[in-house]
């Protein structure tokens, strides 16, 4: 009987154990900003890597624009991203960029193309998002990421081009350069964009 018991506790506890490990599995994100690139879906894609591995685990539906001859973009319209190369010869991804929501003209304070033309993916990017550890929605402020960051982040922005820049604090200056599309309202707009580069290309 003792051993009986035994085996049941032991099978109620790994299965308590396997449970908890599904549900930290489901908590991660979908898509995560690293200090490197992205990770999606638990697939490592860097930035300087071959825009022909970012395709592979990306996937095949997406579309090519030109913002010059000497330019080629990738746009995925089904996941709100595009992905911009280093060169036009032997490409690696320079550049990607995340569209949160769309910019209108009011909001940009210019003309923008419509969403599924030129650069702007057709639909925004609506899955889960983590910034290195920040959870990052449509509905997301500056602010609030400012707030969540505290001392291991550093934000700064500028109202001419309504953009926002961010860092870690904690990491080596060669680290990724992160930029936030934002309207006149600055740190209490909502994140437009999340854009990552190389800090040695910018």
């Amino acid at each position: 009987m003792m051993l009986i018991g035994c085996d049941v506790s032991s099978s109620r506890a790994e299965s308590a154990s396997a449970a908890a490990a599904d549900a930290a599995v489901k908590e991660k994100p979908v898509l995560e900003a690293t200090p490197t690139g992205l990770i999606y879906q638990g697939k490592v894609l860097n930035l300087g890597a071959p825009m022909s591995e970012w395709v592979a685990v990306l996937g095949a539906d997406h579309r090519s624009t030109q913002p010059n001859p000497s330019l080629t973009v990738l746009v995925w319209d089904k996941l709100g991203i595009r992905v911009y190369p280093d060169n036009a010869k032997n490409p690696n991804a320079g550049i990607v960029t995340i569209v949160l929501n769309h910019m209108d003209n009011e909001a940009a304070g210019f003309e923008v193309a419509a969403p599924g033309t030129e650069l702007e993916p057709l639909r925004t990017y609506d899955q889960s998002l983590s910034l290195q550890g920040l959870p990052i929605t449509n509905s997301t402020t500056v602010r609030d990421l400012r707030a969540a960051g505290g001392d291991a982040w550093d934000f700064s922005c500028t109202k001419g081009v309504a953009t926002c820049f961010t860092h870690r604090t904690d990491l080596a200056p060669d680290q990724l350069s992160i930029a936030f599309a934002v309207d006149g309202r600055i740190e209490d707009s909502v994140i437009y964009t999340v854009e990552l580069q190389q800090a040695a290309q910018r």
